[in-house]
């Protein structure tokens, strides 16, 4: 006798995934309609499911109870025991199935979504909760929602030195003194090069005398060096904030990570994304809200609602976004302000400046 989960599939997909993490069985049965063969095919890749010798796919008519009863009839056998997954597909079909295997050797069970478990509810008068023993990584999670993975990136210092840099844009940043040496350090970025003889130049070596940040070449910073001192220091400290506040692992938060859907379409760039309660959070990390080389009408917060409106439904239901940056937002023009509004309706958080200097943080950040 063996043990084979049956799992209805439907557009999401973190309740199949967390069972099959959950339960370890020798053979997999899939129930879908024909609209759901490519979520099927996203949760097989997520949960790693390679050998199509333990697994079997039924196309069924979602609102036939009828169609549903005799194609089972047709493939489930007395000889196995079947723990059966009721949380997806819809419900004629959900009933259909429990209908059908409450005659046979089987136990059921619901995902209710709420706190971390699930609940068997057959055989037994008694409905226990049970928690799961297994947790969802966050690359199981984009996997699943049909995301390829492109690129992911890493902390480029140490966190004792991200500290030191935030600090310093926070509290001292002079747009007099540092904004050449920014711009100086942009021009390198954009050209994807390393900065040589930093001796040359008086701007660059003054910045990071201010920043205290000891490049590992006294005179030469590397391309990565670069990009850090240009904004993806913020996207550190922010990853390092998120992960020691909540104690995720190394699995549950990532930096930098490039996703994208299809093979036809671009990919696209978050800069702290992390898994919590079974929901991902995306974390968009910019030290200004103004696009280099662009108008208040373009801003960072418009972008990112352009970015949440065209992906948010692709990455479940639960996706929740947030804008963190130093810019100051009670100061503001009257284009961001009208951005900040609109972005609220797409229920996208924003913390400023003010926030980050607010004597409650880093907590006030997190009651948002």
């Amino acid at each position: 006798m063996g043990n084979i989960l049956v799992s209805l599939i439907s557009d999401q997909a973190i309740p199949n995934l967390e069972m099959i993490k959950e339960k370890p069985v020798d053979a997999y049965l899939f129930i879908l309609t024909e609209q759901m063969k490519e979520k099927l095919s996203w949760l097989k890749v997520a949960a790693g499911l390679k050998d199509s010798s333990i697994i079997q796919e039924l196309i069924v008519d979602a609102f036939s109870f009828e169609d549903i009863d005799k194609k089972l009839s047709a493939i489930v056998s007395d000889d196995h025991h079947y723990l059966v997954n009721l949380t997806g597909g819809t419900k004629i079909m959900s009933l259909a199935v429990s209908d059908f295997f409450k005659d046979i050797d089987c136990e059921l069970f619901y995902i209710p979504g709420k706190n971390d478990s699930y609940v068997r509810i057959f055989p037994g008068i008694k409905k226990p909760y049970i928690s799961f023993k297994t947790k969802i990584t966050l690359e199981e999670y984009v996997l699943a929602y049909g995301f390829t993975i492109r690129h992911k990136g890493k902390l480029l210092t140490s966190t004792k030195q991200t500290e030191k840099v935030f600090d310093y844009f926070l509290n001292h940043f002079n747009h007099e003194k540092d904004g050449e040496a920014l711009k100086i350090l942009r021009k390198k970025r954009e050209e994807k090069k390393s900065f040589q003889q930093l001796g040359d130049n008086f701007e660059v070596p003054s910045f990071l005398t201010r920043l205290q940040y000891i490049p590992e070449n006294p005179d030469h910073l590397t391309k990565n060096e670069v990009k850090y001192l240009t904004g993806e220091w913020f996207e550190d400290y922010v990853y390092s904030l998120i992960k020691n506040k909540y104690q995720l692992s190394d699995e549950e938060i990532g930096v930098g990570w490039q996703l994208q859907k299809g093979e036809n379409n671009t990919p696209n760039e978050f800069d702290v994304l992390y898994i919590k309660d079974k929901k991902l959070n995306i974390i968009e990390c910019k030290t200004s809200v103004m696009l280099s080389g662009t108008s208040f009408k373009k801003n960072i917060i418009t972008e990112t609602i352009y970015k949440v409106d065209s992906l948010r439904n692709n990455l479940g239901l639960f996706a929740k976004t947030n804008i963190f940056t130093l810019s100051d937002l009670n100061e503001s023009d009257a284009s961001i302000r009208s951005s900040i509004d609109r972005a609220k309706e797409f229920k996208i958080m924003i913390c400023g400046k003010a926030d980050f200097q607010d004597e409650n943080f880093p907590e006030n950040i997190f009651k948002k």
